[in-house]
């Protein structure tokens, strides 16, 4: 149980450290380590992640302010869809069935595996680009 506790730190600060670092996908590691090491039930797995998302918000928050990198005019419609998508999903993820949760985690996983991959500098296209930026932002959020 001990070595647990020490792997789960271990994946906790090597996931903190790569949000931190790109923007988010934390979940990207936390969600499936609660699910297979762990053995959380999904839903569990995915609220015990977000909560310890909330620590590299707060630093990222904390490292970007007043630097002038923030462009408050998206922040504000990217939270407002946030919160409504956040309120709709907390009420939903507890009445779905787990075996059902646990293979829409798997396909959105599945998914987003090509944008580990994407060489933004490679995108020709403004619209491919956004399209590919909102797809995994959307996700790796709800994820």
């Amino acid at each position: 149980m001990e070595w647990l506790v020490l792997v789960t730190f271990l994946v906790g600060l090597g996931s903190s450290m790569l949000s931190g670092m790109s923007g988010g996908g934390g979940g990207f590691i936390t969600v499936p380590y609660f699910l297979l090491v762990v053995g959380l039930p999904p839903a569990n797995a995915l609220a015990t992640a977000k909560m310890g998302g909330i620590g590299t918000s707060f630093g990222a928050i904390t490292a970007l302010k007043g630097k002038g990198l923030v462009h408050k005019g998206l922040v504000y419609k990217f939270m407002a869809i946030t919160v409504v998508c956040s309120l709709i999903a907390a009420w939903l993820i507890p009445r779905l069935d787990p075996g059902l949760f646990r293979r829409i985690i798997g396909i959105f996983l599945l998914l987003l595996v090509p944008t580990l991959f994407i060489n933004k500098k490679g995108v020709s296209s403004r619209c491919t680009l956004q399209a590919v930026d909102w797809l995994g932002v959307c996700t790796i959020h709800h994820l």
